[in-house]
């Protein structure tokens, strides 16, 4: 029996299906990006601008994130979550409710304080990963934020570098 011919419509065969699972891919990716582009229309739209340094005379030091709403209508009540790590290992939490925000407003919240209570020098690795949410929210994917500090105390002035990662 010949197997040229049967080699040849294996190999036809493996090159449609290719083809066609590809214009499936292109087609589902235009279709989610479509839908993605309408999905804030007519809802609120939270995103976590930065985190940064603060200074207070009850709190000392401490690090906030500022969230913004970009959407076009009010939202309802704010959620948020902060994680901080110190070195990898010790674990701090923040979570609170915010008071709704109008279209463009902005607003901030405590994540994480370093008061006196630590005698200089003190050197150390922070990372912080912060979360929010509201109601009817429909993209949350600007929800989130994650960056690593590198801060030192040298007597009274805390000093925070941002690392690139």
């Amino acid at each position: 029996m010949d197997k040229k011919p049967l080699i040849g419509v294996s190999i036809c065969a493996v090159v449609l299906l290719v083809l066609g699972s590809l214009s499936n891919v292109a087609g589902y990716q235009t279709e989610v990006k479509e839908n993605n582009n309408s999905i804030s229309a007519g809802s609120p739209d939270i995103t976590i601008l930065t985190v940064e340094e603060a200074y207070d005379l009850d709190w000392g030091h401490y690090l906030e994130m500022v969230v913004k709403n970009i959407g076009d209508v009010p939202t309802q009540d704010i959620r948020f979550h902060s994680d901080i790590y110190y070195f990898g290992i010790y674990r701090g939490r923040s979570e609170g409710i915010s008071s709704p925000l109008d279209p463009e407003e902005t607003t901030t919240f405590h994540v994480t304080e370093f008061g006196d209570w630590e005698p200089p020098p003190f050197i150390g690795l922070v990372r912080v990963r912060c979360y929010v949410e509201t109601d009817y929210e429909k993209d949350y994917s600007n929800n989130f934020f994650a960056h690593s500090y590198f801060i030192v105390k040298l007597g009274p002035i805390w000093v925070f570098k941002k690392m690139p990662w």
